[in-house]
Parts: structure tokens; C-alpha cells; sequence
């Protein structure tokens, strides 16, 4: 019986090993731990240009392979920054001995909107020597720049005030962001047209304000003349015209002997800023003894300091002086030196372009020294009185004669007046009070305003003023 029964126990353990786990491979795999995978992107929405992180961790994985928005074999844990262009998915997959785990990532771009900006002006149309106020606004922007009338950094929204203005004027802003620079954007203003003058805006104070000031006025060294004040329009934008006036005989601008409803030249100062013309007074060096000629050198240093001024960094009338257009201008023997100057006795200078002499008298001395005016090649115009106790109606007019007649020139003379006293006070000092109560200063006003508007600044409608009236003894004029 025993030998039958020994093939059966055998088989049975072979099937018992067997189930055990000493065969194949697929049966090795069964107690391995399966890959995972974490994957994300923060943010996970940005904007064009900008960039986000994506970052990765696994469990039982010995790879990582990525593929969509990226590519390549990445570690097992890590992160990389990424800048997409557009909305973009990010796949990753991670192998190990128990198998492949896979996680994916999307981010979201969106375009960033070119800045804009919206400027304008109010009021958009001003009177000259008036003002206006820009505003402005932006969006998507993070700055501003500014150009044209008005310069530098900006806020990225705001006002300006222009200040008066003198001339059309262009405001124009560009604004910058993630999204790039915005279309330029331009307010103007513009000017009203001026009214045309009449007889009684010519005769009287301008429409501009009047700004003075003494102290720190560029003197040059061994200047012949002294005590220098300069006049200006306040609120303009500039190209001016000069004056400089010298007084007469031992006469001191700033401590005038007679009352002032005679004697204050100061009034020519401000009528002429108030309509655009920058005016510097001095006296001489040397103010108890003086003449024509000492004066004359006066005006002529004056005429080179007051240019050098204009161009002084921290000068009151830097930017607003046209020094290339000057008038010299004086009463009695000044008068007389600025014809000497505008004459070429002292010398020449380009800058000077005409002269206004107020009852010009040279003394007798000086007179046969320098002789008469015959080289005045610039425009010149004389105002003087009948009954000047210094000079006669035919003496001045033997001045404005020696001018030459190729020159533009004129002779206004009033009749002798009953409102100017006797003596020193008398008619000799008619012109010299253009905004005083006297029933010709009008007319004086009007004179030599229109004169040198005409003539200095180039303003042809001043030309018509230039004409007789019921208050003259003579007119002449050769325009």
C-alpha cells in the first residue's frame, strides 16, 4: 500500500510553494506603493509680461517627465518660475517602481491694457497775460511725462497752472504702464486776439502788471552810473523791449527836486511795463556835476548792464528782455544824451534801435563840443514845451533838423501851459509826467508810448497816434 501513495504528497507541496510567492515578477510588483504627485501654479492668473511659479512634490516616484507649457525631465520636487505669453496648461508625470502618477497645472494670462490719458485746459482761450489750468487724468498707467509748454515728471492725474500767458501755448502728456506708453495727448490754449488800441488805451496805463526791483542788479565794474531800478512786466511771457533813462542836470531820479505832479519820471517806467517794455532808470556817477556827456556814457553802460541782467541766473527779467531792441531816453541834458548816445559820440551799439529825448537841452559848451546829430541813423523823437525857460521852440527844432532826414524822426512842441508853473517847475518839465493830472499828459502819454511801440516793438497800429493835436504849437514827423 505505501508505494501507491508517495507521487500525491509530493505534488501537493510544489503547489503549497508555488503560492507562497517564489514564481514571476508581476507577482513581485503586487507590494510596491503606487507614485503621487502634488502640482500648482501660483498665482494662477497673471498678466501679460508677468510670471508665476510652478511647484511640484512626489511620493515613490524615482522621475518626472513634463510636458505642455514645458518640457524635459524635471527632478522629483522642485519649482521654476514661468512667464507665459498666453493661457497655458502645465502637465507633469512622475514614474516609479509602482507606477506613473500625473498632475496638471493651468495658468491664466490676461493682456494689460495700454494706458490712456485725457488732458485739457479751462479755459481754452485766455486774454493775453491771462492764465489757464490743465487738468488731466490716466488709467492703467504708473507715470506721466510732460513736454512742450511745460516739462518733467507728472502725477498720473492732476492740474497746472499755466501762468499768464503771452502766446498760444501746447500742454502735452504721454503716461506709462505695464500695458506700455500711451498715444501723446495735447491741450492748447489760446489767446484772444489783442483789442486793437484806441486813443485812450495809448494814453494811459496797460493791461499788464508792473514789477520793480533794485537789489542785485549786475553792475560791471567802473560802470559811470549808478542807482539802478528796473521796471518789467509782471505775468508775461517775455520778448521785450528795453528802455533806459537817464534824468537831466544834477537830477536824481529818485529824489526829483520839484513835486512830483512835475517832476516824476518814474511815471514813464510804469506806463511803459504796463504795455510791455522792460525799463531801467539810473543816474549818473556823478550826479552834482554832470552833462551831456557824462550821461551819455551812463546810458551806454546802462544799455550793456541791463542786457547783462536778462541773462542773470536768478534775475527778475531773465528770459523776458529782447536785448537786441533798446531805447535810450532822457530828459533835458539827459534828453540831450540820448541823442549823443543814439548819435554814436560815445560809440556805437548795435542794440540801441531808438530814441526818445524829452525836452533835450545840451549845455553850451558841450553843444559846440559834440555838435549836432547827424549820424543818428535809428528812429528819434523829441517832446518838448513852448516857453521852456532853458530852450526855444526854434532851438529844438534845430535839433530835430541836424537828424537826418533818411531817418524816421518827429517834433511834437506843446503850447505853453498855465498848469505848469513859472520857473525851474515850468514847461521844460511838460513831458515828464505822461500819467499826471495835467490836461497834456495824455498826449504825452500817447506820444511817446506810440513811438516806441511803433518803432521798438514793432506794433503798426501804434503808427496812427503818431498825429498833431489842438494841444501842440508843432508837429513834425517823417515817418
Amino acid at each position: 500500500m505505501f508505494p501507491l501513495l508517495r507521487p500525491l504528497v509530493l505534488s501537493i507541496a510544489c503547489s503549497s510553494l508555488a503560492a507562497c510567492g517564489g514564481g514571476g515578477a508581476g507577482d513581485a510588483g503586487a507590494g510596491m506603493m503606487a507614485p503621487t504627485v502634488s502640482f500648482g501654479a501660483s498665482p494662477a492668473s497673471i498678466t501679460t509680461g508677468s510670471s508665476t511659479t510652478l511647484t511640484w512634490a512626489s511620493s515613490n516616484a524615482s522621475s518626472c517627465s513634463a510636458s505642455g507649457g514645458w518640457s524635459g525631465t524635471q527632478a522629483t520636487s522642485g519649482s521654476i518660475a514661468v512667464s507665459p505669453s498666453a493661457t497655458t496648461s502645465y502637465a507633469l508625470a512622475c514614474t516609479g517602481a509602482g507606477g506613473t502618477a500625473s498632475a496638471s497645472a493651468t495658468v491664466t494670462v490676461s493682456t494689460v491694457p495700454q494706458p490712456t490719458v485725457a488732458i485739457g485746459a479751462n479755459p481754452v482761450t485766455v486774454a493775453p497775460g491771462s492764465a489757464s489750468t490743465i487738468t488731466w487724468s490716466s488709467s492703467n498707467a504708473t507715470s506721466c511725462t510732460a513736454s512742450g509748454n511745460w516739462s518733467g515728471t507728472q502725477a498720473t492725474s492732476g492740474s497746472y497752472d499755466t501762468g499768464a500767458l503771452a502766446a498760444a501755448a501746447g500742454y502735452t502728456l504721454t503716461c506709462t504702464g505695464a500695458g506700455g506708453t500711451s498715444a501723446a495727448q495735447t491741450a492748447w490754449v489760446t489767446l484772444q486776439p489783442p483789442a486793437a488800441p484806441t486813443v485812450a488805451s495809448a494814453s494811459t496805463l496797460g493791461p499788464l502788471a508792473v514789477r520793480s526791483y533794485t537789489s542785485g542788479i549786475a553792475i560791471p565794474i567802473r560802470a559811470r552810473f549808478q542807482q539802478p531800478t528796473i521796471w518789467y512786466p509782471g505775468g508775461g511771457s517775455g520778448n521785450y523791449p528795453g528802455v533806459v533813462f537817464v534824468p537831466g542836470h544834477n537830477g536824481d531820479y529818485l529824489h526829483p527836486a520839484l513835486p512830483l505832479d512835475q517832476n516824476d519820471a518814474e511815471q514813464w517806467a510804469r506806463l511803459l511795463a504796463s504795455h510791455g517794455f522792460v525799463v531801467m532808470f539810473v543816474n549818473s556817477a556823478n550826479i552834482a556835476n554832470d552833462g551831456p556827456d557824462q550821461k551819455m556814457y551812463a546810458l551806454l553802460d546802462a544799455v550793456e548792464a541791463l542786457a547783462t541782467e536778462s541773462v542773470r541766473s536768478g534775475s527778475p527779467i531773465a528770459g523776458l528782455l529782447e536785448a537786441s531792441r533798446i531805447a535810450v531816453m532822457g530828459h533835458s541834458l539827459g534828453g540831450s544824451a540820448a541823442l549823443y548816445t543814439a548819435n554814436g559820440n560815445g560809440g556805437s551799439n548795435a542794440r540801441i534801435k531808438a530814441v526818445l529825448a524829452l525836452s533835450p537841452v545840451p549845455d553850451t559848451a558841450r553843444l559846440a563840443a559834440f555838435g549836432p546829430y547827424p549820424n543818428i541813423s535809428v528812429p528819434a523823437m523829441v517832446l518838448a514845451g513852448a516857453g521852456d525857460p532853458y530852450y526855444s521852440p526854434a532851438s529844438f527844432q534845430a535839433e530835430y533838423d541836424t537828424i537826418p532826414s533818411t531817418t524816421p524822426k518827429g517834433l511834437a512842441i506843446f503850447t505853453s501851459s498855465s498848469e505848469f508853473a513859472t520857473g525851474s517847475g515850468s514847461m521844460h518839465n511838460i513831458a515828464l509826467v505822461p500819467l499826471g493830472a495835467h490836461g497834456t499828459d495824455p498826449l504825452v502819454a500817447r506820444l511817446g508810448l506810440s513811438f516806441l511801440k511803433y518803432y521798438l516793438a514793432g506794433d503798426a497800429q501804434y503808427q496812427q497816434f503818431l498825429a498833431t493835436d489842438p494841444a501842440l504849437q508843432t508837429f513834425l514827423y517823417s515817418p
